[in-house]
């Protein structure tokens, strides 16, 4: 898995970019306390979060174009300088300055990320060799989801030690040593974009649904990960709170996370040895770990199981996002990358609010455990049907048939 750190454009890609995700953990963690214990009022967290997941959906397809228009490596850095800005503003404002200058700062970190994730997933085939692209993204999903465990815990300590402003400072630091690295990369990687086209951004994005529509493989799994998130993922976002809750554990959701994202970390690690015939049966199937959770809660299972069971989820969800990631990587043209993982992020996005919201009601009109079986046949049937779509077990596009050839050129013959 260290192979591609052998690459020294890579190598300073990722030490730039796991400081920076360790700065991401520090800036939740930190938002959160500074929201919550100063402002005093959890609706303004709701709100300031709510804008900046808002302002990542609704620009992610822009930010898919830009990214296949100019060079991605100078997009990234120019995405981080502007959450470096948004960080800055959460320092520097009053703690009773009017909501909407928060609500703003969360759209600026929202934007921001909207224009670095597409250029950040498209820039790694530029960076490493097409055998060990697999190893990169297992490397970037290890160390991405060790800092998601690390950042948080740094963000408490800083505060309660020192104060929120030291903490929003360091995240400060991180973006800019992102952007530096950044700049370091694209001074020395030649152009990883075609030359900037003259078509409007909806042509752009219409091009890039094109793109999706040839290799329908891709289609078909961007349309499952929606549904699976709108029935699966979202619900147990919400279901798992309240299980603790009705069993009097709820101070132990954060002990659950903690598995998952230790889960993740191995899964990551993990997917860098997958090398099968069949990437996208093995990448599939690696999903269907989100039922383990779903079967603790429904055996009433004691709260160790109900751990572990969330540390398998965590598995199968990074192995399966490390081999999904690789497969795009390889099979879409390096000049509509950004704008296909743009969509693949809408996908991702789309209906996550709908399950968010929609849990709730269906828990208290149908309980919690019919809600939980509908989850998990939900998961089996979002995860069983994609394979009825030939080109989806290999994630790549199907060969023609050695049978319909000859035929064919029997039709030509006669």
């Amino acid at each position: 898995m260290l192979q591609p750190l052998r690459h020294g454009l890579f190598k300073w890609y990722w030490i730039g970019q796991t400081l920076s995700a360790v700065g991401d953990g520090i800036f939740f963690a930190t938002l959160s306390i500074l929201i919550l214990q100063r402002r005093d009022n959890p609706a303004d967290l709701g709100l300031v979060l709510g804008a900046q997941s808002l302002a990542f959906a609704v620009s992610v397809l822009a930010g898919g174009v830009v990214a296949d228009r100019f060079k991605r490596s100078n997009v990234m850095a120019a995405a981080d300088l502007i959450r470096l800005v948004a960080v800055a503003g959460f320092m520097l404002l009053p703690i009773q300055a009017h909501l909407g200058l928060l609500v703003l700062c969360g759209v600026l970190m929202g934007g921001g990320q909207a224009l670095f994730a597409p250029a950040q997933r498209a820039l790694i085939p530029a960076l490493v060799p097409n055998e060990v692209i697999q190893s990169a993204n297992a490397l970037i999903t290890t160390s991405s989801r060790t800092a998601g465990i690390v950042g948080p815990a740094i963000g408490g300590v800083v505060v309660t030690a020192l104060s929120v402003e030291w903490a929003f400072a360091i995240d400060l630091a991180t973006f800019a040593v992102s952007v530096v690295t950044l700049l370091v990369v694209s001074r020395n990687l030649g152009s990883d974009t075609r030359s900037r086209p003259s078509a409007s951004f909806m042509d752009e994005t219409l091009a890039g649904l094109r793109v999706v529509w040839q290799h329908r493989w891709v289609l078909v799994i961007i349309a499952q990960g929606a549904f699976q998130v709108l029935l699966v993922h979202a619900p147990l976002v919400v279901l798992l709170p309240i299980y603790l809750s009705a069993h009097g554990s709820l101070s132990q959701l954060g002990y659950a996370y903690s598995a998952q994202a230790v889960g993740a970390v191995a899964g990551g690690v993990a997917a860098n040895k997958i090398r099968v015939k069949e990437p996208g049966t093995a990448a599939l199937l690696a999903l269907l770990t989100a039922a383990a959770p779903i079967l603790s809660m429904l055996s009433g299972s004691a709260l160790w199981v109900l751990l572990v069971a969330m540390g398998v989820a965590g598995i199968g969800g990074s192995v399966f996002g490390v081999i999904w990631t690789t497969a795009i990587q390889k099979a879409i043209p390096s000049e509509a990358l950004a704008r296909v993982a743009s969509l693949d992020y809408l996908g991702q996005l789309g209906l996550d609010p709908v399950g968010l919201a929609a849990t709730p009601f269906a828990v208290r009109r149908f309980g919690l455990e019919p809600v939980l079986v509908a989850s998990g046949i939900g998961l089996v049937v979002t995860t069983i049907l994609p394979f009825a779509v030939k080109g989806v077990r290999r994630f790549e596009d199907p060969r023609a048939d050695p049978e319909d050839a000859v035929d064919s050129a029997r039709e030509r013959r006669s």
